[in-house]
């Protein structure tokens, strides 16, 4: 089994798994923010977190939320986690 292979049925999981998400707008793209973040999570090396929420820098300027934030994170301090599991994320 080549790369390609194994690049391919990366791939179709991930097109299988957006293909049966629910038909509702909100929770359509809740779970296919889920859907890339765990892609990303699987392909990634460690060192570096997928999560969603809001960065902001050292003006103390924020961003409006962000679906897919990837950061590194051994070097990125976490301000603030929300129940919801959205991080707030220092730039």
């Amino acid at each position: 089994m080549g790369i390609k292979s194994l690049m391919n049925t990366k791939q179709d999981i991930l097109r299988s798994n957006l293909q049966i998400l629910i038909d509702h707008p909100v929770t359509k793209g809740d779970q296919c923010e889920s859907a890339w973040i765990e892609f990303f999570r699987g392909f990634l090396p460690n060192k570096y977190a997928i999560d969603k929420g809001f960065i902001f820098d050292s003006k103390g300027n924020i961003s409006e939320q962000i679906d897919i934030i990837i950061y590194d994170a051994l070097y990125t301090p976490l301000v603030f986690c929300t129940n919801s599991g959205e991080k707030i994320c220092y730039s």
